[in-house]
């Protein structure tokens, strides 16, 4: 019963350490790590502040992530497969809702 709850906040803190170098802008312009779309590769500047922002994103999106998995250690068993549905929508909104903010605001920057 315990491992769902601890996979998904190990996920969500994995993804937290993954997104501190992108907010500190310690990444370099490359092809593998980072917000990789057309409006990042216009400029050193441009892929420093949209990686930036994306990282600070997901990084919140990722502190969810984490309670959604804390929260399955205090779930009493008989509810346990509703919070599996509930933690997975959870971990998907929390992915999803940055990366389209992201990519919504790197359009909007000129």
């Amino acid at each position: 019963m315990w491992v769902l709850p601890f996979t998904i906040a190990a996920a969500g803190f994995l993804i937290l350490c993954l997104c501190l170098p992108l907010v500190y802008r310690r990444v370099s312009m490359n092809y593998f790590y980072g917000v990789r779309i057309r409006q990042s590769f216009v400029s050193a500047e441009r892929w420093y502040e949209i990686n930036a922002y994306g990282g600070r994103r997901l990084a919140y999106g990722s502190c969810v992530i984490i309670l959604a998995g804390l929260a399955g250690f205090l779930t009493p068993p008989r509810y346990f497969l509703w919070y599996a549905g509930a933690a997975m929508v959870v971990v998907l909104v929390s992915v999803l809702v940055p990366l389209v903010q992201t990519i919504s605001w790197a359009r909007s920057i000129r």
